[in-house]
């Protein structure tokens, strides 16, 4: 359980084609958990298409959010791979297919 001093997005129509806050913050946790100079979250990997009011977020919730338990990979790539996949992740934008990248990058 956590709080949130904001609303957190997981609509569809937006995490799958622009930048929200929910997977930034997830993007955020991957990157520290793992001790990473990046993280890239798969946007359709959140499935709540929901906005979650400011206040107490429960583990019912972020089951809401991830309800399939997803591995989280680290791996060394080059700069040229990383651009790969972020381009392959906004190449079909604005369709909402779930390939939208959330993105955080330690410099």
């Amino acid at each position: 359980m956590f709080y949130s001093e904001c609303e957190l997005e997981t609509r569809f129509d937006r995490i799958r084609k622009s930048e929200q806050n929910l997977p930034n913050f997830l993007a955020d946790v991957m990157r520290l958990e793992t001790e990473s100079d990046c993280a890239l979250l798969n946007c359709g990997t959140i499935r709540s298409n929901y906005v979650f009011p400011r206040g107490i977020i429960k583990l019912g919730d972020l089951r809401l959010m991830l309800p399939y338990e997803d591995l989280v990979l680290k791996a060394e790539i080059t700069g040229e791979q990383l651009v790969k996949a972020l381009e392959n992740g906004v190449s079909k934008n604005p369709a909402l297919e779930g390939r939208f990248p959330a993105v955080n990058l330690f410099f």
